[in-house]
């Protein structure tokens, strides 16, 4: 609070466009599964007034008065108002908060007037987003810049919760999301180059916690559509099963640990890398002194196939903790742990773990 004698820190058009914010947007909730709880989307439009008022303020060279800078946050709290509520507020928005609130809201709206929000409208409204943007004033672009930050900030902790929050949005695809997110972080990046702060990298640094977070659960949904070729001495496959049913028998007495040395990271390597990749675990393991068996694998699912990558049944001289911690210094994200009870995916550096069951069948290594 502002001692006598000083000047206030804000105005009273701030708790006026903070009421008023709070009473149109009071039936309304960030998206959500429907056995989630439901979160005011409140937090949303607090949040971004925060981050476009502290990034409008902190130029070391102020290019905007103090005046100036709470328009600036006072838009960050109404910029979904005419996008979500309706498109003739605009009038109400003039009147109580003057016409430069009015421009950056206008500016900052995604799409036109009465248009569907919906899979169909989605590249045309995007790509008129990034136009209006390309085009904007620094005053629009930093409410720009704070709205899609704290919406990036929101995705990323969903994913990294493994929650598919991707699902609920609009976009065609979670790749033209990250898309959408990556070119106006590129446009940020350049046009807030010199800011003190660096909010100009804020949003790319995001964009890639998304891009590894969606490349990890593709990699998570491939495991779990397998099928396993083990050779001699067991010449069996193994197929994962989703209904966690265990149809055949399990060959050995104790758990045996599936892994490879390809595509580490959950990327793509050339074959002859992966073909290096793989003799160097597998002179690891001679000399760990721990007995394995040939084993490739493969995607099951037509729609995302994968494979054939050749890899190592761990099936002797082997606990779960070596096998996890050869499997995260060759890159990967997950092992396979096989034995009675199922077929199990366990992360290697994580918490994760699933457990599917599996149908065994006689394989014969000429067929491979």
């Amino acid at each position: 609070m502002a001692a006598r004698g000083e000047e206030f820190a804000h105005s009273v058009m701030y708790d006026e466009a903070l009421v008023w914010a709070a009473d149109k947007h009071r039936s309304h909730f960030r998206r959500a599964f429907a056995e989630e709880p439901r979160i005011p989307y409140l937090t949303h439009l607090l949040e971004t007034s925060s981050l476009a008022w502290s990034a409008a303020a902190g130029w070391s060279a102020p290019q905007w008065s103090a005046a100036e800078v709470e328009e600036i946050a006072v838009a960050a709290l109404l910029h979904d108002v005419l996008e979500d509520i309706d498109s003739g507020l605009d009038r109400d928005i003039e009147q109580l908060f003057g016409p430069r609130v009015l421009a950056i809201v206008q500016h900052c709206t995604d799409g036109a007037p009465g248009q569907p929000r919906n899979p169909e409208t989605w590249e045309l409204r995007k790509r008129d987003y990034l136009g209006r943007m390309r085009q904007a004033d620094d005053a629009a672009l930093v409410v720009s810049w704070a709205d899609k930050v704290s919406n990036a900030r929101a995705i990323v902790a969903d994913l990294e919760a493994g929650r598919d929050v991707m699902s609920l949005f609009n976009a065609p695809t979670a790749d033209h999301t990250v898309g959408f997110y990556r070119t106006l972080g590129e446009l940020f990046h350049e046009r807030f180059a010199g800011h003190p702060q660096g909010i100009g990298a804020v949003l790319l640094g995001l964009v890639d916690r998304m891009t590894i977070c969606l490349r990890t659960q593709q990699a998570w949904a491939g495991y779990a559509r397998t099928t396993l070729m083990v050779g001699s001495p067991f010449d069996v496959s193994v197929t994962a099963d989703g209904s966690g049913e265990v149809t055949g028998e399990f060959p050995l007495e104790r758990p045996a640990f599936i892994l490879t040395a390809h595509n580490p990271l959950s990327g793509e390597e050339l074959s002859g890398a992966n073909d290096d990749r793989n003799s160097h675990l597998q002179h690891q393991l001679s000399a760990m002194g721990i007995s394995w068996a040939p084993c490739d694998g493969a995607g099951t699912d037509p729609a995302h196939p994968w494979g054939p990558e050749a890899g190592f049944l761990l099936h002797d001289g082997v606990d779960e903790q070596q096998a996890l911690w050869i499997g995260a210094q060759h890159g990967q994200l997950a092992i396979y742990r096989w034995d009675a009870q199922g077929l199990h995916i366990v992360e290697c550096l994580g918490p994760r773990r699933t457990t599917l069951g599996y149908r065994v069948e006689p394989w014969q290594p000429a067929s491979r």
